[in-house]
């Protein structure tokens, strides 16, 4: 009899329990996900800014919107989230952002516009660059929520039926500090506390089996980036433990980096779409003009030891990440180089020390050695540029047949040293001036 009574319930609990569908609970995620870009979609086209901090309640609409049709909570809504919430924005990006700006132009918000907006290669090309940015900032923004959910998940014996707001919210610790120094203690032992000092995973991982959950401890270091990568081995940086935001910047730079080989390979395939499209069209849109406010974003980078602060010029990259300065100047270059600004044909880069004033006259010396090949265009003088008097110079070479200029800029204060290299094509060299001045900037 209690075998029958048990029988019934359960059969009653499941006739209570509302069936859960997955394809129904990925729609909600999918309308959850871009009601909750709105505030994205106008900080973007009435702040002209792109926040990640919003990229979180794209994440949690499209939890909610998930919930409320009754998707499964399981190993699949993490995944779900992610591709939701990047879709919502990169169609709220392309999309939903250019008609808009169509309407605050004065324009109709119909495809056709649009198709023509977008035959601008100029339009084209900042808005795949924005598209980088947004992707990257969701990513970040969207990192918490996920992860969280899916330690919710993991982390539960029985089926969950829902997952709070808060539980989304939760902040994990990065690691249980018995089990980072465990870990870090297999580094030291090794004296593996730096990249020329890097062990192989083999080592480190053979050492960890004595350790509680020490694989994944050693995985979730690496994710974290507190145990680095150097040439298929590892070293645990102290740097990256002690300071969350050179975590952070780590992880945004190799985001970055993945996604900048993506828009790489994808622009050029579109500006050539563009091209042929405007070609087709040319007949109906010749007499179509556009006042385009759209502008790439610049950022603002800050000297504050020498009271300076540099605003990128829109159209080109800026890195000042270790690895991206050696990649991009040669060997080790990362290492004592404070940031460079690039595109196809224009290079400018900085470095800082400290040194005596002796010092900074070496330089000045060693630096006119190393121009001994080129012609000097204009030997060491004092300039005045926006309101910093730098000593500069300028020689002139020849590379693959293209006549480049160089531009020199060194500037003393207080023991400190900056300086600044600018490469250019000499066929811009009016340009290359006002460029600096506008870079350069008294707080």
């Amino acid at each position: 009899m209690d075998e029958l009574n048990n029988n019934e319930n359960e059969e009653n609990s499941e006739i209570k329990t509302p069936p859960k569908n997955f394809a129904l609970g990925t729609l909600g995620a999918l309308i959850g996900a871009f009601v909750a870009s709105i505030p994205w979609i106008l900080m973007y086209v009435y702040g002209n800014m792109i926040l990640s901090a919003l990229a979180i309640l794209v994440a949690i609409g499209a939890l909610k919107g998930y919930q409320i049709l009754k998707g499964p909570i399981d190993k699949k809504l993490p995944v779900v989230i992610s591709i939701t919430s990047l879709l919502a924005v990169v169609v709220a990006t392309l999309v939903i952002i250019p008609l808009l700006l169509l309407i605050q132009e004065g324009y109709p918000a119909t495809i056709d516009n649009l198709k023509v907006l977008y035959a601008y290669d100029e339009f084209l090309a900042g808005i795949m660059q924005d598209l980088i940015v947004s992707v990257v900032f969701t990513i970040l923004g969207i990192s918490g929520v996920v992860a969280n959910v899916n330690r919710k998940i993991k982390e539960s014996n029985t089926p969950l039926d829902k997952i709070s707001i808060s539980d989304s919210l939760a902040s994990q610790p990065v690691n249980n500090e018995q089990v980072v120094s465990s870990v870090k203690d297999v580094f030291v032992k090794y004296n593996a506390m730096s990249k020329q000092d890097a062990i192989s995973k083999e080592t480190i991982l053979q050492e960890l089996q004595e350790v509680e959950n020490g694989k994944k401890s050693f995985n979730t270091l690496k994710t974290q980036q507190i145990i680095r990568r150097y040439r298929g081995n590892y070293y645990f940086s102290e740097k990256a433990e002690k300071n969350f935001g050179y975590r952070f910047g780590l992880v945004f730079v190799k985001v970055l980096l993945i996604m900048v080989i993506f828009v790489a390979i994808l622009i050029p395939l579109m500006l050539s779409a563009g091209r042929n499209s405007n070609n087709k069209n040319n007949n109906t849109t010749k007499n179509t003009t556009y006042n385009n406010s759209y502008t790439t974003k610049s950022k603002t980078y800050e000297l504050s030891d020498f009271g300076i602060k540099i605003v990128t010029p829109s159209k080109m990259t800026f890195v000042n990440s270790e690895k991206d300065l050696t990649s991009l100047l040669g060997s080790d270059a990362g290492e004592f180089y404070e940031f460079a600004i690039y595109n196809q044909t224009h290079l400018i880069s900085c470095f800082t020390q400290e040194v005596s004033e002796e010092e900074v006259n070496n330089y000045y010396d060693s630096l006119k050695e190393a121009f001994a090949d080129y012609t000097i265009l204009s030997d060491y003088k004092k300039e005045t540029i926006s309101g910093f008097e730098f000593t500069t110079i300028e020689a002139q070479t020849t590379n693959k047949g293209v006549l480049y200029n160089d531009l020199g800029l060194g500037y003393y204060k207080d023991g400190k040293f900056v300086f600044f290299e600018y490469t250019y094509p000499d066929k811009d060299k009016e340009q290359a001036k006002k460029n600096i001045e506008d870079m350069i900037n008294k707080i």
